[in-house]
């Protein structure tokens, strides 16, 4: 221990500004240092804000392209709706049309069984009287 001890004072004795390195040398490697975090903080933050700005933008982005896809699917709820009274307005017709064509088919049998019910002249006759 002793030897140590005086190993330490020669060295001291030889170097007598030993310390004030090894403490300006810490300071300046402290300095490094702390102006590395600055800048990575300032990245860091830097990076967030343009992360937050990019998502706005892809935000607004879906947001226009659903009023777009909304305003779509209004317009074509629109047609359709005009379209299905269309076609109801056609099946309403289409149904009339055919219990006209029921009726006058109806109608055009009992003509024929009048015609063919008559026989002769006198048949004739009797009918018109």
């Amino acid at each position: 221990m002793d030897q140590l001890i005086k190993f330490v004072e020669d060295y001291k004795a030889s170097n007598p500004t030993g310390w004030r390195k090894w403490v300006f040398g810490s300071l300046a490697v402290l300095a490094v240092l702390l102006i590395v975090l600055v800048f990575t903080v300032r990245e860091t933050l830097r990076q967030k804000e343009i992360a937050a700005l990019k998502h706005e933008r892809d935000m607004l982005q879906i947001r226009a392209h659903q009023q777009t896809v909304d305003s779509e699917i209004e317009s074509l709820e629109t047609k359709k709706a005009e379209h299905v009274k269309a076609a109801d307005a056609a099946q309403r017709r289409a149904n009339e049309l055919s219990r006209r064509v029921d009726m006058l088919e109806a109608q055009h049998q009992q003509n024929l069984e009048i015609i063919n019910s008559i026989r002769s002249w006198d048949d004739v006759d009797a009918r018109i009287r």
